[in-house]
């Protein structure tokens, strides 16, 4: 099968920046690298036909770079974009300044560890951006201009996490992360909580799935299940919600529902866990996935069935003992077994 490469190409997603393209001449789909739009993605050629005969608003694509970014970060593969995903751009979310700020930091210290702790880097160029590290730090702030890049800079120098090392007769400009940066970057949202909240459908339907895999699955990997239903002396839910997903670890969302439609609730916790920079596991019963909103189907959700809640039961302790981390609520088997396999002379 013979392949098309394009190594001077531009990004479909970005026409005004380069990326590498590679493809199949059988196949109506390009592999796209491209530091703008913060590394690997796939896409159709309808797809490429739509954004060039359509005139898109830079926002929606910076939104849609975000999009490409969470994906390949949760499931280590880049995502496809195909004509319903250029449809339906426009209903992502917009990051707060918060969530720019901290992303920002993220490709800047995984930057300068790819190089040398302490290295300048450079992200403009007088008044363009700068082909070296410039195109990836507008795709992780989620910014469109220049102007936009430079003001995220100077909230994060302001808070001493980055500096500026340009002289002033030097058009470009460069930084350093320091290293209140490196740490405030390491920095875990909740050092000490054993507890991990779960949002999900609230009907007897799910019970099984709950009891069986569920809260299991999160006790064997040291941790404690937080359900808002099961909780005693609880007034206004909406406050006890979310005070408990500020003391969670993390926050395990399940996105099924029934016939009446998506549980905006567990969207809703889903986010305002994202928000605060808590871990959040996403799963959904295996034959909704594809129901999932667009905003969400970027991250990894691990699909299950009514018939193998044993399976699940263990995803969601690997999945766990992955992203987080081993709780200290009770020693488990796993744990122990890691213990053990890891130990010099084979015990704990």
């Amino acid at each position: 099968m013979k392949m098309m490469n394009q190594p001077n190409s531009t990004c479909p997603i970005w026409p005004e920046h380069y990326a590498y393209r590679e493809g199949h001449a059988t196949k109506a789909v390009w592999h796209v690298d491209s530091p703008r739009a913060g590394g690997r993605y796939d896409i159709s050629q309808v797809a490429i036909m739509m954004l060039e005969s359509h005139l898109i608003d830079p926002v929606v694509m910076a939104r849609l770079t975000t999009a490409l970014i969470n994906h390949r970060v949760e499931t280590g593969r880049p995502l496809m974009i195909t004509e319903d995903v250029v449809h339906r751009a426009s209903d992502l979310r917009p990051l707060g300044v918060a969530e720019r700020l901290s992303r920002l930091l993220r490709y800047l210290v995984e930057c300068s560890y790819a190089v040398s702790i302490g290295m300048a880097l450079e992200l403009l160029s007088g008044s363009k951006v700068s082909e070296s590290y410039g195109p990836g730090a507008l795709a992780w702030s989620e910014s469109t201009t220049v102007g936009e890049l430079k003001w995220l800079c100077d909230e994060l120098a302001q808070r001493q996490w980055i500096r500026p090392t340009n002289h002033p007769s030097n058009p470009s400009f460069s930084v350093v992360v320091t290293s209140q940066g490196y740490e405030q970057l390491h920095k875990p949202t909740v050092l000490t909580s054993d507890e991990g909240f779960v949002a999900m459908w609230l009907d007897e339907s799910m019970d099984a799935v709950y009891e069986q895999a569920i809260k299991p699955g999160i006790e064997n990997a040291g941790y404690k299940a937080v359900r808002i239903d099961r909780e005693q002396n609880v007034d206004k839910i909406d406050d006890a919600i979310m005070a408990k997903i500020r003391e969670s670890r993390f926050v395990l969302a399940d996105f099924t529902h029934g016939d009446d439609g998506i549980r905006g609730s567990v969207y809703f916790e889903a986010g305002f866990a994202r928000g605060l920079d808590i871990e959040v596991i996403s799963m959904c019963r295996e034959d909704q996935i594809d129901a999932l909103h667009f905003d969400t189907r970027q991250y990894y959700h691990i699909a299950w069935t009514d018939d193998e809640h044993d399976k699940l039961r263990q995803e969601i302790e690997d999945r766990i003992l992955a992203r987080i981390g081993a709780g200290e609520s009770q020693p488990t088997r796993s744990t122990a077994t890691r213990t053990a396999r890891t130990s010099p002379t084979g015990s704990s």
